[in-house]
């Protein structure tokens, strides 16, 4: 493993940037069930507009029953009611039969009453044919095909919904176009981008000051360890307040300063001990070496740390004693 992987930066980033990707999988896996919930409810949309005109279209039938309509009557109100039907921005409803006589279309009002089984769209299917085989086979259902929105000579796809109404032979039809589904749709991705993009700038914020507030301690506590083994006892170790594991690496340390404090006022005190000694062998060494060569008058003036003053008093004692002794000798 290449030796940078090991730097706790670099791990902390790369936590984040794992973050951030399982972030960026879940919104894609998100998008994607969004665009199929937003065709599953379009599609639920469909059904229920053809179903309302199916409903409104029973309610006349029970009027022709009761008496109140005559069928024909009945027709040309239902004709009129589903030409006004619309909803959203682009949605209506038209109607033809089985035999692909169109008994109603608001967008282009020049084919009721006219046979479009022949018509095509830009890509070849028979729209009519196809939408009457659907609802003939399964009483409703969708087709993919071509047409002009309102207001409009551009064909666009558009996901159509037919349901058959049995009693008068009628085929309600409606559609979406994808071009709203799919606006929809990139309005969602969007706005998933934007948070995400928010939540990438917010992750990368965050991971840096983490990643600085774990370096920064732990460069200090390097930098001092390092002047400690340099010798320098004295300076206070860093982020040794600090509540965090950091502050009780930091206590562990400052323990192992005092330590070595304790440790060198040790030293120095038996460095000053030693030097004590010294002195008081050469002072005596010296003394002696002059006894030794007939100088009974050596005496040791220098002053003797306290727990030595008592020998320099008895060598002292001792020489003046020893002086004494040897005049009375010669006298």
């Amino acid at each position: 493993m290449p030796a940078f992987l090991y730097r706790l930066p670099v791990r902390i980033y790369a936590l984040s940037a794992l973050a951030l990707s399982l972030m960026a999988l879940l919104t894609f896996l998100l998008l994607s069930q969004s665009v199929k919930n937003a065709y599953e409810m379009r599609y639920t949309e469909l059904h229920n507009v053809t179903d309302t005109a199916v409903s409104l279209l029973h309610d006349l039938e029970e009027g022709v029953q009761s008496g109140r309509f005559t069928e024909q009557e009945a027709r040309d109100i239902g004709r009129e009611r589903l030409t006004a039907l619309r909803f959203g921005d682009s949605g209506y409803v038209f109607v033809f039969d089985h035999d692909l006589v169109v008994q109603a279309h608001p967008v282009v009002p020049d084919w009721v009453g006219t046979n479009q089984g022949a018509y095509e769209d830009v890509t070849g299917i028979k729209v009519f044919q196809e939408l009457e085989k659907i609802a003939a086979a399964k009483g409703a259902g969708e087709l993919t095909y071509f047409f002009k929105k309102p207001d409009s000579e551009v064909m666009e796809a558009k996901i159509g919904y037919v349901q058959a109404y049995k009693p008068w032979g009628w085929i309600i039809g409606t559609g979406a176009y994808v071009s709203d589904i799919e606006a929809d749709v990139a309005k969602m991705r969007n706005e998933a981008l934007i948070v995400l993009g928010i939540s990438l700038v917010a992750l990368m914020v965050a991971a840096y000051f983490i990643t600085r507030s774990v370096t920064g301690p732990l460069t200090g506590l390097k930098n001092r360890m390092q002047t400690m083994a340099d010798g320098d006892t004295s300076s206070e170790i860093p982020s040794a307040e600090a509540r965090s594991e950091l502050g009780e690496i930091a206590r562990s340390v400052d323990v192992f300063r005092e330590a070595l404090i304790r440790q060198q006022e040790l030293e120095d005190a038996e460095h000053a001990l030693n030097e004590k000694r010294s002195k008081v062998v050469a002072a005596l060494s010296s003394k002696l070496s002059a006894l030794s060569q007939g100088d009974l008058t050596a005496q040791i003036t220098e002053t003797f740390p306290q727990d030595y003053e008592q020998l320099r008093q008895d060598f002292n004692t001792t020489a003046q004693n020893l002086s004494a002794t040897v005049e009375q000798v010669i006298a």
